[in-house]
């Protein structure tokens, strides 16, 4: 007879499918192996997988900086910001005063465009 508290083993790429279904559910990783009888580990694992390369591909990429000549005037609108402009053709005005830790989440949702 077999045993019901024996947990199901499951492979990598099992654990790596089930984690859509575990971060829909809202439940703790561990209650949602619980209750499919299956271990733990290989979705922990995975979860952090996944996490590691969503961290990898988040960092910050090096942008051309273009320094403006000393003898060109300065554009009037300049004088209380920074301006940036992005690769995409954007221009990102950034007040004197910035909250850096907000204009790195907005420039991090920015390159995810």
């Amino acid at each position: 007879m077999e045993d019901p508290t024996q947990k199901a083993k499951i492979t990598a790429a099992q654990a790596r499918a089930l984690l859509p279904e575990l971060k829909a559910s809202g439940l703790p990783l561990a209650e949602f192996a619980r209750q499919r009888g299956i271990g733990a580990a290989p979705l922990y694992n995975e979860r952090r997988s996944a996490r590691l390369k969503a961290s990898r591909s988040r960092r910050a990429a090096f942008a051309e900086v273009v320094v403006a000549r000393a003898d060109s005037p300065p554009r009037a609108a300049t004088r209380d910001h920074y301006e940036v402009d992005l690769p995409n053709r954007l221009t990102l005005r950034i007040p004197r005063n910035f909250d850096d830790v907000s204009l790195r989440r907005l420039l991090g949702a920015l390159s995810a465009c």
